[in-house]
């Protein structure tokens, strides 16, 4: 109701263009725009989670029954990306949702190269 006259008042008396800085306003909005909703957040939280929890297990496991092996290296490596991915998606701002996707994309492919090369280091 207000911004009618905030906005005459700064046309008349400060002589600022209240359209053009209501257009840098809403530019400066979609810039900065979140990409992850906030339900694909939690999903990504409990399954780093849950990762995060049987990895701790089966390194454990691993290391009583094997020894320290490829296996653990890779788990250590997996388990540090999945909390760089927590952490950069609680920054909330835009160039840290991106770098989630990146290390979430090198999480998913060092997983699969983990999983296709562990028959070689058994």
């Amino acid at each position: 109701m207000f911004e009618f006259f905030t906005d005459t008042y700064k046309e008349f008396v400060q002589g600022i263009d209240v359209e053009t800085e209501k257009k840098i306003k809403k530019e400066e909005e979609k810039a900065s725009r979140i990409i992850y909703p906030k339900d694909v957040k939690i999903i990504t939280y409990v399954l780093a989670i849950i990762y995060l929890i049987s990895a701790v297990a089966s390194s454990v496991l691993t290391i009583q029954l094997k020894g320290f092996g490829f296996s653990v290296v890779a788990t250590i490596f997996l388990s540090v990306l999945a909390i760089l991915i927590m952490f950069f998606l609680s920054r909330k701002t835009k160039k840290g949702e991106i770098t989630a996707i990146v290390l979430t994309a090198v999480f998913a492919i060092g997983l699969y190269g983990t999983i296709a090369l562990s028959p070689f280091f058994i």
